[in-house]
Protein backbone atom coordinates (compact mmCIF):
# COMPACT_ATOMS: atom_id res chain seq x y z
CA UNK A 1 0.00 0.00 0.00
CA UNK A 2 1.43 3.63 -1.35
CA UNK A 3 2.28 5.80 2.51
CA UNK A 4 0.48 9.17 1.81
CA UNK A 5 0.74 12.12 4.19
CA UNK A 6 -2.86 12.22 4.75
CA UNK A 7 -6.07 10.66 3.96
CA UNK A 8 -9.20 12.13 3.59
CA UNK A 9 -12.37 9.74 4.10
CA UNK A 10 -15.47 10.65 2.48
CA UNK A 11 -19.02 8.73 3.17
CA UNK A 12 -21.74 8.75 1.05
CA UNK A 13 -25.64 6.99 0.73
CA UNK A 14 -27.69 7.75 -2.32
CA UNK A 15 -26.70 11.23 -2.85
CA UNK A 16 -24.53 11.42 -5.83
CA UNK A 17 -24.73 15.63 -6.66
CA UNK A 18 -23.51 16.06 -2.94
CA UNK A 19 -20.30 13.54 -3.73
CA UNK A 20 -19.71 15.24 -6.67
CA UNK A 21 -19.88 18.50 -4.93
CA UNK A 22 -17.23 17.46 -2.23
CA UNK A 23 -14.93 15.35 -5.11
CA UNK A 24 -14.84 18.45 -6.96
CA UNK A 25 -13.89 20.28 -4.43
CA UNK A 26 -11.07 17.87 -4.02
CA UNK A 27 -10.04 18.97 -7.65
CA UNK A 28 -6.25 20.70 -7.17
CA UNK A 29 -5.15 18.04 -4.05
CA UNK A 30 -1.52 17.36 -4.05
CA UNK A 31 -0.07 13.46 -4.75
CA UNK A 32 0.43 13.29 -1.00
CA UNK A 33 -3.45 13.53 -0.06
CA UNK A 34 -5.01 10.48 -1.20
CA UNK A 35 -9.17 10.46 -0.92
CA UNK A 36 -11.34 7.19 0.12
CA UNK A 37 -14.99 7.10 -0.60
CA UNK A 38 -17.19 4.52 1.18
CA UNK A 39 -20.29 3.80 -0.36
CA UNK A 40 -23.36 2.34 1.63
CA UNK A 41 -25.94 2.46 -1.06
CA UNK A 42 -27.00 -0.23 -2.41
CA UNK A 43 -27.50 1.24 -6.09
CA UNK A 44 -24.40 2.63 -8.33
CA UNK A 45 -25.33 6.29 -8.49
CA UNK A 46 -22.83 7.06 -6.05
CA UNK A 47 -20.24 4.69 -7.67
CA UNK A 48 -20.66 6.26 -10.78
CA UNK A 49 -19.53 9.17 -9.54
CA UNK A 50 -16.51 8.15 -7.94
CA UNK A 51 -15.55 5.75 -10.70
CA UNK A 52 -15.26 8.80 -13.02
CA UNK A 53 -12.01 10.32 -11.50
CA UNK A 54 -8.87 8.67 -11.00
CA UNK A 55 -6.93 8.13 -7.92
CA UNK A 56 -9.88 7.78 -5.38
CA UNK A 57 -9.95 4.43 -3.22
CA UNK A 58 -13.35 2.86 -3.36
CA UNK A 59 -15.35 1.05 -1.53
CA UNK A 60 -19.36 -0.30 -1.56
CA UNK A 61 -20.77 -2.70 0.68
CA UNK A 62 -23.77 -2.59 3.44
CA UNK A 63 -22.89 -0.86 6.84
CA UNK A 64 -24.06 -0.47 10.16
CA UNK A 65 -24.92 3.36 9.50
CA UNK A 66 -22.11 6.41 9.16
CA UNK A 67 -19.59 5.52 12.00
CA UNK A 68 -19.39 2.12 10.79
CA UNK A 69 -18.70 3.79 7.19
CA UNK A 70 -16.01 6.09 8.90
CA UNK A 71 -14.06 3.22 10.81
CA UNK A 72 -14.44 1.21 7.19
CA UNK A 73 -12.89 3.85 5.15
CA UNK A 74 -10.42 4.57 8.41
CA UNK A 75 -9.30 0.93 8.25
CA UNK A 76 -7.88 0.76 4.48
CA UNK A 77 -6.48 4.60 4.65
CA UNK A 78 -2.48 4.99 4.39
CA UNK A 79 -1.73 8.22 5.51
CA UNK A 80 0.03 9.41 8.85
CA UNK A 81 -2.80 11.60 9.14
CA UNK A 82 -6.59 11.61 8.54
CA UNK A 83 -9.69 13.63 7.89
CA UNK A 84 -13.27 12.85 7.81
CA UNK A 85 -15.04 15.41 4.46
CA UNK A 86 -18.47 13.41 4.04
CA UNK A 87 -20.22 13.79 1.15
CA UNK A 88 -22.08 17.42 0.95
CA UNK A 89 -19.30 18.76 3.05
CA UNK A 90 -16.20 20.34 0.83
CA UNK A 91 -12.78 21.76 0.60
CA UNK A 92 -12.50 25.76 0.64
CA UNK A 93 -9.21 25.55 -1.25
CA UNK A 94 -7.42 22.47 -2.11
CA UNK A 95 -4.25 24.22 -2.96
CA UNK A 96 -4.28 25.82 0.27
CA UNK A 97 -5.44 22.51 2.23
CA UNK A 98 -2.30 20.63 0.24
CA UNK A 99 0.12 23.43 1.28
CA UNK A 100 -1.12 22.98 4.83
CA UNK A 101 -0.59 19.79 4.43
CA UNK A 102 3.18 20.45 3.26
CA UNK A 103 3.88 22.48 6.21
CA UNK A 104 2.66 20.40 8.90
CA UNK A 105 3.75 17.36 7.40
CA UNK A 106 6.50 16.94 10.00
CA UNK A 107 4.04 17.02 13.45
CA UNK A 108 0.96 15.24 11.68
CA UNK A 109 1.84 11.96 12.78
CA UNK A 110 2.00 12.81 16.00
CA UNK A 111 -0.27 15.77 16.63
CA UNK A 112 -3.55 17.10 15.85
CA UNK A 113 -4.18 19.99 13.53
CA UNK A 114 -7.19 21.59 13.55
CA UNK A 115 -8.81 24.71 12.02
CA UNK A 116 -11.76 26.76 11.05
CA UNK A 117 -14.76 25.69 8.92
CA UNK A 118 -17.78 27.52 7.33
CA UNK A 119 -21.29 26.91 7.94
CA UNK A 120 -23.15 27.43 4.22
CA UNK A 121 -27.02 28.33 4.65
CA UNK A 122 -29.17 28.43 1.66
CA UNK A 123 -30.06 32.34 0.50
CA UNK A 124 -27.95 33.58 3.03
CA UNK A 125 -24.13 32.83 2.65
CA UNK A 126 -21.71 31.61 4.99
CA UNK A 127 -20.97 31.78 8.54
CA UNK A 128 -17.37 30.77 9.92
CA UNK A 129 -16.88 28.67 12.88
CA UNK A 130 -13.40 29.78 15.26
CA UNK A 131 -13.22 26.63 17.39
CA UNK A 132 -11.92 27.62 21.28
CA UNK A 133 -8.52 26.01 21.76
CA UNK A 134 -9.54 23.05 23.69
CA UNK A 135 -9.05 23.24 27.30
CA UNK A 136 -9.83 20.68 29.65
CA UNK A 137 -12.91 21.35 31.14
CA UNK A 138 -14.03 22.31 27.12
CA UNK A 139 -12.97 18.47 26.40
CA UNK A 140 -14.70 17.32 29.71
CA UNK A 141 -17.84 18.90 27.94
CA UNK A 142 -16.91 18.12 24.61
CA UNK A 143 -16.57 21.19 23.46
CA UNK A 144 -14.43 20.58 20.36
CA UNK A 145 -13.32 21.58 16.46
CA UNK A 146 -15.84 19.79 13.48
CA UNK A 147 -14.41 16.61 12.34
CA UNK A 148 -14.44 18.04 8.69
CA UNK A 149 -11.68 20.38 10.17
CA UNK A 150 -9.53 18.33 12.02
CA UNK A 151 -6.46 16.12 11.22
CA UNK A 152 -6.00 13.03 13.20
CA UNK A 153 -2.66 11.42 13.55
CA UNK A 154 -3.14 7.65 12.50
CA UNK A 155 -1.15 5.98 14.87
CA UNK A 156 -4.67 7.47 17.48
CA UNK A 157 -7.01 6.11 14.80
CA UNK A 158 -5.50 2.65 15.03
CA UNK A 159 -5.74 1.93 18.67
CA UNK A 160 -9.03 4.27 18.66
CA UNK A 161 -12.22 3.75 16.38
CA UNK A 162 -15.92 5.72 16.08
CA UNK A 163 -18.35 3.93 18.18
CA UNK A 164 -20.95 2.43 15.98
CA UNK A 165 -23.21 1.92 19.08
CA UNK A 166 -24.11 5.48 18.27
CA UNK A 167 -26.11 7.31 16.11
CA UNK A 168 -25.08 11.47 17.05
CA UNK A 169 -22.34 11.94 19.04
CA UNK A 170 -19.54 9.47 18.10
CA UNK A 171 -17.14 12.01 16.70
CA UNK A 172 -17.40 14.20 20.15
CA UNK A 173 -16.88 10.93 22.18
CA UNK A 174 -13.54 9.97 19.87
CA UNK A 175 -12.13 13.43 19.62
CA UNK A 176 -12.25 14.08 22.87
CA UNK A 177 -10.11 11.09 23.55
CA UNK A 178 -7.75 12.40 21.07
CA UNK A 179 -7.71 15.96 22.49
CA UNK A 180 -7.40 14.28 25.90
CA UNK A 181 -4.11 12.08 25.39
CA UNK A 182 -2.60 14.00 21.97
CA UNK A 183 -0.91 17.30 21.61
CA UNK A 184 -2.92 19.57 19.30
CA UNK A 185 -2.25 22.57 16.82
CA UNK A 186 -4.61 25.77 15.61
CA UNK A 187 -4.60 27.21 12.42
CA UNK A 188 -6.50 30.56 11.96
CA UNK A 189 -7.88 29.44 8.89
CA UNK A 190 -10.87 27.55 7.18
CA UNK A 191 -10.63 24.01 6.02
CA UNK A 192 -13.62 23.17 4.91
CA UNK A 193 -17.46 23.67 4.36
CA UNK A 194 -20.25 22.28 5.90
CA UNK A 195 -23.62 22.63 4.09
CA UNK A 196 -26.98 23.66 6.26
CA UNK A 197 -30.08 22.48 4.35
CA UNK A 198 -32.05 22.37 7.40
CA UNK A 199 -31.62 21.07 10.72
CA UNK A 200 -30.71 17.54 9.69
CA UNK A 201 -28.98 16.45 12.62
CA UNK A 202 -31.83 17.06 15.22
CA UNK A 203 -33.56 14.45 15.48
CA UNK A 204 -37.71 14.18 14.21
CA UNK A 205 -39.21 11.73 16.78
CA UNK A 206 -39.07 12.96 20.26
CA UNK A 207 -37.56 8.87 20.83
CA UNK A 208 -34.86 10.27 18.84
CA UNK A 209 -34.32 13.39 21.03
CA UNK A 210 -34.19 10.93 24.14
CA UNK A 211 -31.91 8.99 22.04
CA UNK A 212 -29.39 12.11 20.76
CA UNK A 213 -29.42 13.33 24.39
CA UNK A 214 -28.39 9.75 26.13
CA UNK A 215 -26.15 9.72 23.86
CA UNK A 216 -24.61 13.74 24.00
CA UNK A 217 -24.07 12.92 27.85
CA UNK A 218 -22.29 9.68 27.24
CA UNK A 219 -19.92 11.34 24.77
CA UNK A 220 -18.94 13.90 26.98
CA UNK A 221 -18.26 14.07 31.37
CA UNK A 222 -20.70 16.40 32.65
CA UNK A 223 -21.85 17.30 35.84
CA UNK A 224 -25.80 17.11 36.79
CA UNK A 225 -26.80 20.98 36.02
CA UNK A 226 -24.96 20.55 32.61
CA UNK A 227 -26.90 17.27 31.35
CA UNK A 228 -30.44 19.25 32.44
CA UNK A 229 -29.34 22.33 30.81
CA UNK A 230 -28.47 19.72 27.54
CA UNK A 231 -31.84 17.94 27.81
CA UNK A 232 -33.43 22.09 28.27
CA UNK A 233 -31.63 22.84 24.97
CA UNK A 234 -33.43 19.59 22.95
CA UNK A 235 -36.69 19.69 24.22
CA UNK A 236 -36.98 23.45 23.56
CA UNK A 237 -35.57 23.10 19.77
CA UNK A 238 -37.79 20.11 19.44
CA UNK A 239 -40.71 21.77 20.63
CA UNK A 240 -39.83 24.70 18.54
CA UNK A 241 -39.91 22.02 15.15
CA UNK A 242 -43.48 20.56 16.50
CA UNK A 243 -44.91 24.31 16.69
CA UNK A 244 -44.24 25.31 13.25
CA UNK A 245 -46.34 22.00 12.16
CA UNK A 246 -43.80 20.59 9.81
CA UNK A 247 -43.13 23.56 7.54
CA UNK A 248 -39.67 24.89 6.89
CA UNK A 249 -37.87 27.33 9.30
CA UNK A 250 -36.95 30.77 8.07
CA UNK A 251 -33.88 31.36 6.91
CA UNK A 252 -32.76 32.96 10.11
CA UNK A 253 -34.26 30.52 12.33
CA UNK A 254 -32.67 28.24 10.49
CA UNK A 255 -29.46 29.63 10.59
CA UNK A 256 -29.26 30.26 14.51
CA UNK A 257 -30.58 26.49 15.33
CA UNK A 258 -27.53 25.08 13.22
CA UNK A 259 -25.11 27.53 14.63
CA UNK A 260 -26.52 26.38 18.38
CA UNK A 261 -26.19 22.51 17.69
CA UNK A 262 -23.08 22.95 16.16
CA UNK A 263 -21.38 24.96 19.23
CA UNK A 264 -23.55 22.19 21.75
Amino acid sequence: MACHVVSIITICFNNPKELEATLRSFEGLSSAIEVVVVDGSPGDACAAVAGSREGITYLHGRDTGKYDAMNKGLAVASGTSAIVINSGDRLVDAVRFSAVVDENRDILDSTIVYGDHLIEFPDIGFSRVSPRHPTLTGIRRGELPSHQAVLIPMRFYRANCYDDTMQYSADTKLMRTAFSQMPSKYLAEAFAVFSAGGISNMPGQWRGVIRHYREMCAARDLTRMEELGLLLRLLVRKTTQAAIGGRRLSNIQRQRAVLRERRS
